[in-house]
């Protein structure tokens, strides 16, 4: 993880930018699949549960709370702190 944020922070200002504009494009792509597979899932569960008189041996699923919130914004400076990085690292886990 250090050589890539050496590398990161070497790169231009465009550089930067495209690779933080690509990492929120990248989890918001994967947000998106996540929900049309929890979407699918729900549908299989609602018609596995009602194609028969067997019981679904299926668990409620809680939501992760990792996948609630949108990417967050950075600061024009391309600089986190490391107190927020600690904050947003532990509300993550």
């Amino acid at each position: 993880m250090d050589f890539t944020k050496k590398v990161y922070e070497r790169g231009s200002n465009v550089e930067q930018f495209v690779t933080r504009f690509l990492l929120k494009e990248s989890a918001n792509q994967i947000q998106s699949l996540l929900n049309s597979v929890e979407s699918a899932v729900d549908a299989i569960d609602e018609q596995h549960s009602q194609s028969g008189p067997y019981p679904s041996k299926t668990s409620p699923r809680v939501t992760d709370s990792r996948y609630v919130t949108p990417v967050p914004d950075y600061p024009p400076n391309n600089r986190v702190s490391a107190k927020e990085t600690m904050r947003n690292i532990s509300t993550a886990t």
